[in-house]
């Protein structure tokens, strides 16, 4: 998968509903990011959603090192 600009993106999933007599089980089918590009532009594209949840587990990752780091710096500042 290459790499996105960075921003908010849609998540829209395509799921079947299968049923049986006792009980009914949704098999997601499809997976796509709905990017917002600049000037405006919008497009779908399809992606694996294991590859999503890979990278929304990455974006988090990093997400929690840099609070982590940057609490601990406004926790200790510098002697001067």
């Amino acid at each position: 998968m290459d790499e996105l600009p960075a921003g908010n993106c849609g998540v829209l999933a395509d799921d079947d509903v299968m049923l049986s007599h006792s009980s009914a089980v949704n098999r997601q089918t499809a997976t796509f990011l709905l990017i917002n590009w600049p000037a405006g532009k919008s497009k779908l594209r399809a992606v694996d959603h294991r590859d999503l949840e890979l990278a929304v587990a990455q974006d988090h990752a990093n997400a929690t090192t840099n609070v982590v780091k940057n609490s601990a710096a406004a926790l200790s500042p510098s002697e001067d």
